[in-house]
């Protein structure tokens, strides 16, 4: 990782933080009960790392969905993701005669949710018996995990207080809440998040503007309600125990930062700032530094770090695919028009017109790309 034109007085590193110029906080050590779960110093570690991906579905706040491939043999487990892997976030009402799931389970007693949580894990392990499954539940590590969420994670507090508001307003078909990260919030800072820094926005508040990052929560939503992938709440609301405080993550409008100064890069002439990507961000954080500057705890959570490391990717790909979406003049695409197809092709069907999108060379996996590789 260190680059060649390093010296003894001076050190440079690329991959990780552009020779200084990603500064974001570090990832914080969770609280210790969790955190001897993750190094081994808790007699249930080992139950708990080989079992960590149950452990985390059952606090989740949001559900993942995707289609993934279940290898067989007795190699050690690999996530593999076929298709599209989406976050999903359901209502704070289960359906009748359901299961409080995800994040309903933080809307009843603790005691209750306890039971709810442990009778899903089992349902789970009957449904799949043979995807390596929490066969059996240790209601001990529950109960520590359980104990640390509901101390720590900020969006636990928040649902529970908007709940709270939401049950003295009147009996609304669409009654709902609002998850807005401040646009005020500097991700450059290393302190923990606060309730100051993510708003609860109720209807009638006089706030309700939506942008696509925020997360929309409903009593009753019916179908779950996908989560885009550059909302601040996309990582958080998912791997509640990799970030137990409920640690935002990638957002858009991170500035660079000036290696020499430590101030944010200005503008550049002609308007516009340079941010942090999602791949800047991701590989600042998939770097390994010494237990005194950063926990290293996500790097010993075994299938939830795969998990996590093939979600980043997904989301990074998909924010790269949205830009070539948008941006087919830049790329010189507009001579693949479907107009200029169904001429070529002789196609008499005007009602089934549409733009063909061309992915450049330099999108690695493309056709094209794959054609200059191989040919």
């Amino acid at each position: 990782e260190k680059l060649s034109k390093s010296t003894r007085r001076r050190l440079y590193f690329g991959t990780c933080c552009l020779s200084g110029k990603i500064k974001i906080p570090y990832v914080h050590k969770p609280p210790w009960e969790l955190l001897e779960l993750f190094n081994g110093s808790n007699i249930f570690s080992s139950h708990f790392l080989s079992h960590i991906t149950s452990y985390n579905n059952a606090f989740a706040m949001a559900s993942l969905s995707a289609q993934t491939v279940h290898h067989g043999g007795g190699g050690p487990p690999v996530f593999t993701l076929q298709g599209e892997l989406r976050h999903m976030h359901g209502g704070i009402l289960p359906a009748e005669g359901e299961n409080p799931r995800f994040a309903q389970t933080y809307f009843v007693s603790n005691e209750a949710a306890l039971n709810f949580r442990v009778a899903n894990l089992e349902a789970h392990a009957a449904a799949n018996p043979n995807r390596g499954s929490l066969l059996r539940v240790n209601r001990e590590v529950m109960s520590i995990i359980q104990d640390v969420l509901y101390h720590h994670n900020i969006y636990i507090q928040i649902y529970q207080t908007a709940w709270e508001r939401l049950q003295q307003l009147p009996e609304a078909p669409d009654l709902h809440f609002q998850l807005k990260i401040a646009p005020g919030a500097d991700q450059r800072r290393y302190n923990l998040p606060t309730a100051e820094e993510v708003a609860i926005i109720l209807p009638g508040d006089g706030a309700e503007e939506v942008t696509s990052r925020d997360v929309i929560v409903f009593q009753r939503a019916g179908v779950p309600k996908c989560i885009v992938e550059f909302s601040p709440s996309y990582i958080p609301l998912y791997y509640v125990l990799l970030f137990a405080y409920g640690e935002s993550g990638w957002m858009t409008g991170i500035p660079h930062t000036n290696p020499n100064t430590g101030e944010p890069v200005p503008p550049r002439p002609n308007g516009g700032y340079v941010t942090v990507t999602q791949m800047e961000y991701w590989a600042f954080h998939l770097h390994t530094r010494p237990s005194g500057i950063e926990s290293n705890h996500i790097f010993l959570a075994r299938g939830l770090f795969q998990r996590l490391i093939v979600d980043v990717w997904a989301a990074t790909d998909q924010a790269r695919l949205n830009w070539m979406r948008h941006n087919q003049k830049q790329l010189r695409a507009e001579v693949y028009s479907g107009v200029v197809d169904a001429v070529n092709n002789g196609d008499a069907d005007l009602g089934t017109l549409g733009t063909r999108l061309i992915l450049p060379s330099s999108y690695i996996g493309g056709s094209r790309s794959m054609f200059q590789l191989y040919q």
